[in-house]
């Protein structure tokens, strides 16, 4: 029978939980429907074991009178319980309203509008146009699908509004214009507006013939509108490739509601005008910006109709034609051929494009297939191992071919070439001329003349080039040369002192309009060639005497036998003494002279001097690719100048090149050698035989086919060995074709097949453009032009063109999701905190009660009452009460929630204009009452287990729980704790991090859960090892509670040790805020061990002392410290409500002062040291008005300085950066005379300092300073997770195309980047203004404005807000920006800060029960104690330090353990920024007085009870 009783309750609960888990099942798997079984099962258990059970019956009639009669310990109990559910559900409810708060800015100003076609135009930054009868075929065919019940257009531009007198102005103004017939139609809703208004109202004009306008509350708000209203607008409008600013007056028609406008942000400032108004006013007619569309159903229900965006992206790219997506045919006249280029995804087209067009081709049997190319960088050429493009700089100055050395000067570089030694080279900026005397190079640069030791590969500077030589010769020990600017002769000695008299000058009496000039010597004379406007003159030094003749048009002059010689037209004449008479006349212009004779152009050999002196003779063969600019002849071999670097003629005439490693392709931008990848017929005859490459006329003549090594551009590393063909190639017509290509004419050396291009770029290519050769018939070029264009229109589509749809309102709504469930997360977090200390009360109230009912259960005990009875008894009891509880403290969680949001919202509106809203969800409620309900049941389960194993003996006297009673359930309890630490430690293991903090999470728990396990165990073994009675700390103890406190005091120092200091397995895992907080917890464990065990014991110590220097104070000391330690469980508990919510709160005020000045110093790094930042706020800026400020304006306004940056758009691309558009700026001189931006890291070779790789990027157009996205692996913005960056550091190579000419490049290397702060106001690629120049077409511009020191910033700020503002400037004043940021997050902060007072309300309410019911169990001894002499005052002096110093250890405890958390926080988040750490000592007092301050308030009434006990009654009920 007995066995019937044990088994049917296991089969009803078995039943009751197949049941609930079915209906579970059945209704989903909602966290929240788990919560309600798991509740409603613990209830169904317990009813079923009353009606199963007449024993349990019995025992719950016990339970129920328990409960009404013990009314006070009911209520207090019942309030503790209510805890748990409403933190869970304030928590939840504070993320409801945020998400009804953004639902309420975004989706319901949203409406029924669910996608939205639309477009940012990469050239300009405006909304991309799109033409309106296209898109309207495309919406009117969408309308045919059931799925969709409603179609829009719509025209919109950024503006900004103005009030009449000018006074108010705001830059952000969204003009929305829509279709009003549209809007009359399908499911869109009327606008909501004072005065009522409806779209078919919406066109038409006031009496005077103004617009009517309506306008939103954000900007009615802004501008101080109302009804009838009249303020003005202007924008930014582009007339015959002009910015003009245009503007036009409106009459506010009505103030309307954002709901159902169908724009994303309900707080954006709209103006609402008809789509006709907005087309002519704005030269945009039959243009449209937006295609709104709405799915079938409701706000709710429409963007979740399946597939229906496929259907969407078809019907759209059908209607599309090639212009839509950027894809653009030129020259398809009969016989021309017809090129195919692309604007829209960075301007490259691909194979598939190829093949497309020849299937095309193939269907109205045109004979040619498509051909097309690719402008491709190459990293160099290499000849074995010797890298040909080698020569650095963009022309060959001077060559010296010597038996020793060979000597290659360029413009910006010393090549030195031995035969024993590696090559040398020596770089020199902007070199003029060189001559090679001997043994030593003399180089003349714009800055100083430089002589350099061929043997010895040193270098010295011989003299500054003040005088501006352009040309030098060198003669025996004198220096002489001419200038361009001054005209002259100057000379001077080589052993001379240093002075600025350095150079003497003869002047000829040369007019300053000197073109060129030259310097000659033969060594007996010095003869020079001046080149004026009108003619050219020719001057000789011979003996210290000089003259000048006229030489007419003379292009060049060159000595021979002592004798001058001059080119003039096609013809040589010579210096005769008098005149200049013809001696010979050559068939083209010459090249080249010097001292081995004359190159003339298109002669393939050298004319040298025959033996008499007026002739010449063939000479020496010479390539055809010599320029004639520096040549040298030595024992039939030759070194000579070419357009693209140097080609040498052995005597054998084996010929081998180098080429320069870069080309100047104007504006002093060097790229690197490209090569054109071609393919097709019509490029057939550029390609070189059997795949081979061919160089450009100009470079070489080969005999035969040569192997070299090409290298992928930035990527030296890949190299891909090929054949060069013996011909040149001519690419002059080929590059005539396109006028982009024409602007890399300069560095294209060759051509290669598209079949190598893709061995060497790896895939597919893509291309630059497609050409077709047209028919020479006239109709059979209509066919092939028309199949043409029909591809390209069939070729367009939205994935290929600039315009994208959006599934706005998806977005939203995810956007939302994700908001409110963090902040309700972060509520959670600190939460658990109040919840913590919450659960801590009730086994406080819990034990208490159950004392007080010790003798009653010794007495059921005594008359047969099992263990389990009494644990019946209390589990009853908690459900009773635990059940109302939670649902009433869910409850009470939305009130709470209700008036934190109501606070926020007010302190919101009042500063930044943007309420909360205050939302909650029966969910919400549900989820915080099971959560309640069951943390609530599962302590009091726990709790009553333990109590209700109370011996019997015990019991009935009302005594203290024996510890031999408890060492049994210590070490079960040890063994549970080991095997769960034992688990996290492997799961951290195994899964590592397997989202961010898990591993770390799980090591910290599993060896701090190890310590924990370790307290009971160690203190079995230093119990042996200890006498019985035992001195601690000067304090006699017994055995057994000296070994626990040594225990305690060992594990909790060592749990404080493993929080602080990392290990070498934490270091592996990310540490996260939600990890970090689980170490401080265990912190604050390891805190409450120490003081609740050794801290008494201190406190006696410390409190004796002061004893002894006042006797009388004796008594109150003892009394003081004696209770609690009788009751160090319930110390123990108490000190830990205070720790825990002393530390949140230390925490969370640590965390927003942290945040605060990390937010502040983010707005000082990112401005260096600008104070206002003015942008056109998507609207072209006019900057016309500041530029013209005197410095007197600028000084009348506050203005120390203003730097005007241009903005452009590029395409970047590099080794592993995909390509993608990113904003390019230059950097003016003012920029970095005010500060710039700090670096993050730099090339050291540039300089030591960010300021001077500043100015080395002013001064290289090579160069470039990158923001955090692309020169870092990893990047944050404001502290957030990491973002994946570019990668490009500092030395690394990067490409930028510009969009608006794609085939135009330049490839730069990164001398800087950002740090991640300067990198949130300024981002993108800042180049020099040469760089910026040639490679942007069209640009904006953003100003910066450095503010004097003694001048208010928000007064300068406000005046050119007003001053700009008509222009659509937005003025930002950079220290308000991020000080609303750090206003916004730490008033969010402060949000959880009053939240948490909750929890010091826990600890404060818990510390005063304890109190007044030590008082209740003291009522005797203080009556005995009065009796016996002690006074009111001792009584009540004695109760305040017993609660001070529980209070004040969980008070020291909760600091200290926050300090610390908080300083592991700065480490792992903030210290790397350069954040100082700063500890907020004013708040911290402030939260301890304020904690000290509640605490005497709570236990007043108690204290003052104690000292109102009566000796006389207290010993009548003894």
């Amino acid at each position: 029978m007995s066995q019937n009783r044990k088994v049917i309750p296991v089969i009803v609960d078995l039943v009751l939980a197949g049941i609930l888990l079915s209906i579970t099942l059945i209704n989903g798997y909602h966290f929240w429907h788990w919560l309600v079984s798991g509740c409603i099962f613990i209830l169904l258990h317990i009813i079923s074991r009353v009606i199963i059970s007449p024993r349990v019956r019995m025992l719950s009639k016990l339970s129920f009178r328990d409960t009404r009669q013990r009314k006070t310990s009911s209520v207090l109990l019942f309030c503790g319980l209510m805890l748990a559910s409403s933190v869970v559900s304030s928590s939840l409810i504070v993320g409801d309203s945020f998400d009804a708060t953004l639902e309420d800015r975004l989706v319901s100003s949203l409406g029924e509008t669910d996608w939205v076609v639309e477009g940012v135009d990469p050239l300009t930054s405006t909304p991309l146009l799109m033409n309106q009868t296209r898109v309207m075929s495309a919406l009117n065919d969408l309308m045919e699908y059931d799925e969709i019940d409603g179609i829009g257009v719509e025209l919109h531009q950024l503006v900004t509004g103005i009030t009449v007198d000018g006074s108010k102005v705001n830059p952000n103004v969204v003009w929305l214009a829509p279709d009003v017939n549209l809007r009359n139609s399908g499911p869109w809703v009327e606008p909501t507006g004072v005065p009522p208004v409806s779209w078919s109202q919406l066109e038409g004009s006031s009496q005077d013939g103004i617009d009517h306008a309506l306008v939103n509350q954000a900007l009615a708000n802004s501008l101080s509108l109302m009804a009838g209203s009249k303020f003005s607008i202007s924008w930014s409008q582009i007339i015959d490739n002009e910015s003009v600013r245009i503007s036009h007056d409106f009459i506010v028609q009505s103030v309307i509601d954002p709901t159902g406008l169908g724009w994303e942000n309900a707080n954006q400032p709209l103006l609402l005008t008809s789509l006709e108004t907005a087309q002519v006013l704005q030269n945009k007619n039959d243009f449209v910006s937006r295609a709104v569309i709405s799915g079938a159903g409701d706000v709710f229900e429409g963007y979740v109709i399946p597939n229906i965006e496929t259907k969407i992206d078809n019907t759209f790219s059908q209607a599309m034609i090639a212009s839509d997506a950027g894809f653009h045919w030129n020259g398809m006249s009969p016989g021309g051929i017809a090129t195919l280029t692309r604007t829209s995804a960075g301007g490259l087209l691909t194979s598939g494009d190829v093949s497309g067009i020849n299937s095309a081709l193939e269907i109205v049997e045109h004979d040619s297939d498509a051909s097309s190319f690719l402008l491709t960088p190459i990293s160099g050429i290499w000849g074995n191992e010797d890298k040909i493009t080698s020569i650095n700089g963009n022309e060959i100055v001077a060559v010296d071919l010597n038996s020793f050395h060979n000597v290659i000067v360029t413009d910006s570089s010393v090549y030195l070439s031995s035969l024993n030694d590696n090559p040398v080279h020596l770089f020199f900026e902007g070199i003029l001329d060189a001559e090679i005397i001997n043994s030593v190079v003399y180089v003349l640069t714009e800055q100083e003349i430089i002589a350099v030791d061929i043997e010895s590969n040193t270098h010295e500077t011989i003299i500054l080039n003040i005088n501006q030589l352009s040309d030098i010769s060198v003669v025996d020990s004198t220096i002489w040369g001419v200038s361009n600017q001054f005209g002259g002769i100057y000379h001077h000695t080589l052993d001379q002192s240093s002075n600025e008299e350095e150079f003497s000058k003869i002047d000829f009496g040369i007019s300053n309009d000197v073109l060129g000039s030259k310097i000659y010597d033969d060594g007996v004379s010095i003869t020079t060639h001046f080149e004026t406007i009108f003619d050219s003159n020719v001057c000789w030094i011979f003996e210290n005497e000089s003259n000048c003749t006229s030489s007419g048009n003379s292009k060049t002059v060159f000595l021979h036998r002592n004798q001058t010689f001059i080119e003039s037209e096609n013809s040589i004449k010579r210096w005769n003494g008098s005149d200049f008479e013809l001696v010979h006349v050559v068939n083209s212009s010459i090249l080249g002279a010097n001292s081995n004779g004359l190159i003339i152009e298109g002669h393939d050999s050298i004319l040298v001097w025959a033996s008499e002196l007026y002739a010449f003779v063939e000479g020496k063969t010479i390539p055809s690719t010599v320029n004639g600019f520096a040549y040298d002849e030595l024992n039939g071999s030759i070194l000579a100048s070419t357009d693209y670097g140097i080609v040498m003629v052995d005597q054998f005439g084996n010929m081998s090149i180098e080429i320069f490693n870069s080309f100047d392709v104007g504006l002093g931008i060097q790229l690197p050698p490209f090569l054109i990848s071609l393919e097709g017929d019509i490029v057939n005859d550029l390609l070189g035989a059997n795949q081979t490459i061919r160089f450009r006329d100009g470079i070489a003549d080969f005999n035969q086919s040569e192997t070299f090594s090409i290298g992928k551009n930035i990527d030296d590393e890949f190299r891909l060995e090929v054949q060069v063909d013996a011909s040149s190639v001519s690419l002059d017509d080929f590059i005539a074709l396109n006028p982009d290509i024409e602007l890399l004419d300069s560095a294209i050396i060759g051509t290669m097949s598209m079949d190598i291009a893709t061995d060497l770029l790896g895939g597919n290519p893509k291309r630059s453009m497609i050409l077709v050769q047209m028919p020479e018939n006239e109709s059979d070029s209509i066919i092939v032009k028309e199949a043409l264009q029909d591809w390209a229109d069939r070729r367009a589509n939205i994935q290929s063109s600039s315009s994208s749809l959006n599934s706005v309102k998806e977005d939203a709504i995810l956007s939302i999701d994700g908001a409110g469930s963090s902040f309700s997360a972060l509520f959670l977090i600190f939460g658990v905190f109040i919840v913590i200390a919450g659960v801590l009360l009730i086994v406080n109230l819990w034990i208490m009660s159950a004392d007080d009912r010790s003798k009653e259960w010794g007495l059921l005990r005594s008359i047969g009452a099992s263990t389990q009875d009494i644990e019946w008894i209390l589990r009853i009891e908690g459900v009773i009460l635990s059940t109302p509880a939670c649902f009433l403290g869910s409850f009470l969680g939305m009130f709470l929630a209700g008036l934190l949001m109501g606070g926020l919202g007010a302190f919101f509106q009042a500063t930044f204009g943007v309420g909360f809203s205050f939302y909650w969800t029966s969910e919400s409620i549900i989820i915080g009452a099971c959560i309640g309900f069951l943390v609530s049941v599962i302590t009091l389960r726990i709790s009553s287990f333990f109590l209700s194993r109370r011996n019997l003996i015990t019991a009935l006297r009302g005594l203290r729980i024996e510890k031999s009673a408890l060492g049994f359930w210590g070490i079960i309890g040890s063994i549970f704790l080991g095997v769960v630490a034992l688990v996290c430690s492997i799961m951290s293991f195994f899964i590592g991090d397997f989202s961010p903090g898990t591993g770390h999470s799980l090591w910290i728990s599993g060896v701090s859960i190890f310590l924990l396990s370790l307290v009971v165990p160690l203190s079995v073994i230093i119990s042996r090892f200890l006498p019985s009675r035992s001195n601690f700390i000067g304090m006699k103890l017994s055995k057994d509670d000296a070994s626990r406190i040594w225990s305690c005091t060992i594990i909790g120092f060592i749990l404080i040790l493993f929080g602080w200091i990392e290990d070498p397995i934490r270091v592996r895992y990310e540490a996260t805020d939600t990890s970090l907080i689980i170490s401080g917890f265990f912190m604050l464990i390891g805190g409450v061990l120490v003081l609740s065990t050794s801290g008494p014991i201190f406190i006696r110590q410390f409190l004796s002392l002061i004893g002894r220097l006042k006797p009388s104070f004796s008594a109150v000391i003892s009394l003081s410290i004696a209770y609690p330690q009788s009751r160090p469980f319930r110390s123990a508990v108490s000190m830990s409500m205070y720790s825990i919510v002393i530390f949140a709160l230390i925490v969370l005020s640590g965390y927003s002062t942290m945040f605060g000045n990390y937010v502040s110093d983010i707005g000082e790094n990112s401005r260096g040291e600008f104070d206002i930042l003015i942008t056109g706020s998507g609207q072209e800026l006019d900057v016309s008005s500041l530029e013209a400020w005197s410095a007197d304006d600028l000084d009348r306004n506050g203005i120390e300085s203003v730097t005007i940056m241009d903005i452009g758009l590029c395409i970047i691309s590099g080794e592993n950066l995909n390509a993608t558009y990113s904003s390019l700026r230059n950097i003016p001189q003012s920029f970095i005379e005010s500060g710039a931006l700090p670096l993050s890291q730099w090339d050291k070779s540039l300089g030591e300092t960010p300021l001077e790789i500043w100015t080395a990027v002013i001064n290289d157009p090579n160069l470039a300073i990158v923001d955090a996205s692309i020169g870092m692996d990893s990047y944050t913005v404001l502290g957030a997770l990491p973002l994946e960056g570019g990668g490009l550091s500092s030395g690394s190579s990067f490409e930028i195309r510009d969009p608006n000419r794609p085939i135009l490049q330049s490839n730069l290397r990164v001398a800087g980047v950002l740090t991640e702060d300067a990198s949130i106001l300024l981002s993108g690629i800042f180049v020099s203004e040469s760089t910026f120049s040639s490679m942007i077409e069209s640009s904006t511009n953003m100003v910066w404005i450095d503010v004097s020191n003694d001048v208010n910033m928000e007064e300068v700020s406000s005046n050119l807000q007003l001053e700009l503002g008509s222009d659509g400037a937005n003025v930002l004043l950079i220290d308000e920006l991020f000080n609303q940021i750090s206003l916004i997050l730490v008033s969010l902060l402060g949000l959880l800060r009053v939240f948490l007072a909750l929890g010091l309300f826990i600890g404060v309410t818990g510390l005063a029960v304890v109190t007044a019911r030590s008082i209740n169990e003291r009522n005797q001894q203080i009556g005995v104690m009065r009796a016996i002499g002690m006074k009111r005052n001792q009584i009540v002096s004695s109760i305040l330090l017993e609660v001070g110093w529980i209070s004040g250890l969980g008070i020291i405890n909760g600091l200290v353990a926050g300090i610390v958390f908080y300083r592991l926080l700065f480490n792992t988040y903030i210290r790397d920024f350069g954040t100082p750490f700063v500890i907020p000592w004013l708040e911290f007092l402030l939260i301890i007085l304020f904690s000290i301050f509640m605490t005497l308030i709570s236990v007043l009434v108690p204290v003052r009870k104690s000292a109102s006990i009566s000796p006389a009654s207290a010993m009548k009920s003894l």
